[in-house]
């Protein structure tokens, strides 16, 4: 079996392919009906130009087909990165958070810690599952705080505890994770983010639109509600220099760039 790796990043690449996995649905009938009932624009997050539901579900299963996984980036700053490819990229949970927290804020009375700790995890909603980025370029100059002081929760926790003199900037290493997850796991509805777009450029190209100006920076996100296996993450790296949205988008320069597993 043929494996295709989805790179949403690689534009004219990916309207090559769906050119071929998606002549099969937009077929000449469907040609005629958008012509004949012709939209002012066809936009992505509006489906109403195609005759009906039926043509995304098929594309859809055409696409499932083709692809074998999609590849997307993870931003984090590990203590230790060779856990990821021991254990995997783990969705956040409640005990491992804690135990987590425990070692950071080390400097800080259980008591204080654990009533922060619920505090900060009762306002958090991410629990149970992992964030993806389509590009990894937008992690180091928009989603830089995730590289620079760690994920969400942890930084919330730090601003609810008063009394630690942690430096969150001097704990763990910016790492960006490279995986290919496979297409089994994703939903329906994380799948018609990248149909849509491409179906919609489709209609406006058939109508002979203007086709709206797209930003280099264009990213799609996911939300992946289940830890990702090890066998899954092909490569990483460490951005050395990085925009903090914290602090105005100064740049932040990581000491550490290359690692033991780097090497490997």
């Amino acid at each position: 079996m043929t494996k295709n790796v989805l790179d949403l990043r690689d534009k004219e690449k990916i309207q090559s392919e769906f050119n071929l996995y998606a002549k099969a649905v937009l077929n000449d009938d469907i040609r005629l009906y958008i012509n004949e009932n012709p939209a002012e624009y066809c936009e992505s997050d509006d489906m109403s130009f195609l005759p009906d539901e039926d043509v995304i579900e098929s594309l859809i299963d055409y696409f499932k087909k083709y692809y074998t996984a999609i590849k997307l980036f993870h931003g984090c700053k590990p203590i230790d990165v060779g856990d990821y490819y021991t254990k995997g990229i783990l969705v956040q949970d409640s005990e491992r958070l804690y135990k987590l927290a425990s070692v950071i804020f080390s400097d800080v009375n259980e008591e204080e810690l654990r009533r922060a700790f619920k505090k900060t995890n009762d306002q958090h909603s991410e629990i149970g599952s992992v964030f993806f980025t389509s590009n990894d370029e937008v992690l180091v100059k928009y989603s830089g705080h995730y590289l620079i002081r760690g994920s969400e929760f942890i930084q919330a926790l730090a601003i609810e505890i008063s009394n630690s003199n942690v430096n969150l900037k001097k704990i763990g290493v910016p790492t960006i994770f490279e995986v290919n997850i496979p297409i089994s796991i994703f939903p329906n509805e994380d799948i018609k983010k990248v149909i849509c777009p491409l179906v919609a450029d489709w209609g406006n190209q058939l109508l002979k639109n203007d086709l709206e100006e797209t930003n280099a920076d264009n990213e799609t996100c996911f939300e992946i509600k289940q830890s990702i296996n090890p066998s899954y993450i092909v490569n990483h790296y460490h951005p050395n220099k990085i925009e903090d949205p914290n602090n105005y988008q100064r740049i932040y320069t990581s000491e550490i760039t290359s690692c033991e597993l780097c090497e490997k």
